[in-house]
């Protein structure tokens, strides 16, 4: 077992922030963990999240977004062949049972790849797109490199241990958080039970499948990928949703030891979220509507300009450890305001922050046209305003004796 006593990486609110915390004894089996929070995307928590390991059939997260982005017709059918199948019963792999010449949809096909992890299947969607597992493979690490993973490496759409075939749990993450924005893929990844179009076979969660076999409860996981080979040990990727804090999290894994009757993938995950859903909960920074800083005026007719939060600042942090007093805000800009500044201008700054981390800036914007108070400028500036009162008048003093001794001076 592997005990994580790490510092959490917090990153939270509306807009994201790392905050290092302390983490009571978290006692898993898998060797990689990383956590986010699926509704900023952002980096919850990580032990060795970087690392590059062996990810077994989380490669099929990836199979599965480049099938869905290469086919154009979902219905339409593939005809199975022995290429297909072949070597798979050699390698031990997973299979739904396909038939050579039998026919199959690419929708049926891509959920046996994904919910039940069928080899056959996967192997299908592959071979029948690209007309090759090599080309296939390729559209796979193309894009990798489109999604700026640098650690990652596909060999083969399975996930065979491969010294080629490699990420770390938080490039899977991403891979993951990508394929969720495709709606058909996001319906798979969620779906417990599928049967074929000619009903010839039912897939269903390998995930559900092994957690019942186990005993362990999954019901706040929404959907979820298995995967296990001899390097890369129990793997999972999976969703679920806090509903008493309204959160929606994502957790990949990755190392677990192997044991069928105590499924530790399934068991950290589900010890892992139960953990955070307990513990961890938004804090309130910064109240929309609140006031966030008063800027003094010059010449207006308010001494101070307020200014009020636009937006709600939120802290994902651990319940027992939150303390407002850590809350500072901290401004840059403009010290004044003073007449003809134009409304819509930017005036400064103002950083929130939470023991001593930045959570968020805030644009200070001048919203009004501010209003001048001449009896202040009168007041402030009496004695610019006789000085140049004194010098119009000598000026014209000047001309006028000027112009009289012109005149006089024509005379002669």
């Amino acid at each position: 077992m592997v005990l994580v006593k790490r510092v959490l990486f917090i990153i939270l609110s509306v807009f994201l922030f790392f905050v290092v915390i302390p983490v009571d004894a978290l006692s898993t089996s898998s060797k990689n963990i990383v956590l986010y929070n699926l509704d900023t995307n952002e980096k919850v928590f990580g032990y060795k999240d970087t690392e590059k390991v062996s990810i077994a059939s989380l490669t099929k997260i990836m199979t599965a977004i480049v099938a869905l982005e290469n086919i154009d017709d979902l219905n339409k059918e593939v005809t199975i062949t022995s290429d297909m199948l072949k070597g798979l019963k050699e390698k031990d792999a997973y299979v739904v049972g396909l038939k050579v010449g039998q026919k199959v949809s690419y929708i049926d096909l891509i959920y046996a790849c994904v919910i039940s992890s069928g080899a056959d299947a996967t192997n299908a969607i592959a071979m029948s797109i690209s007309g090759g597992l090599e080309r296939f493979v390729s559209l796979m690490n193309d894009k990798a490199k489109e999604l700026g993973l640098s650690n990652t490496s596909f060999s083969n759409p399975i996930g065979f241990d491969d010294s080629n075939n490699y990420s770390s749990v938080d490039e899977v993450s991403k891979i993951l958080i990508y394929a969720l924005k495709n709606e058909t893929f996001k319906t798979i990844f969620t779906t417990d039970s599928h049967e074929f179009k000619d009903k010839s076979i039912t897939v269903k969660s390998s995930m559900r499948e092994s957690a019942k076999h186990a005993n362990i409860d999954t019901s706040m996981i929404l959907g979820a990928k298995t995967g296990y080979e001899n390097n890369a040990g129990r793997c999972l990727a999976s969703i679920a949703y806090d509903k008493k804090n309204d959160i929606n999290y994502l957790l990949v894994t990755t190392g677990a030891d192997d044991d069928y009757n105590k499924m530790y993938n399934i068991k950290d995950a589900y010890e892992l979220y139960t953990y955070f859903f307990n513990n961890y909960s938004y804090h309130t920074l910064v109240e929309k509507n609140s006031e966030i800083i008063k800027i003094s005026t010059r010449y207006l007719k308010d001494d101070f300009i307020s200014f009020k939060a636009n937006e709600e600042i939120k802290l994902l942090y651990n319940n027992n450890d939150f303390n407002k007093n850590n809350i500072k805000l901290s401004y840059t800009g403009m010290k004044q305001v003073k007449p003809f500044t134009k409304k819509g201008k930017t005036l400064g700054v103002l950083d929130v922050y939470y023991k001593d981390k930045l959570i968020k800036s805030i644009d200070i914007v001048l919203e009004n046209k501010p209003g001048i108070d001449i009896v202040k400028v009168i007041r402030g500036e009496w004695f610019t305003i006789l000085s140049v009162f004194i010098f119009v008048f000598s000026l014209i003093v000047f001309i006028f004796t000027l112009k009289k001794f012109l005149k006089v001076f024509r005379r002669y």
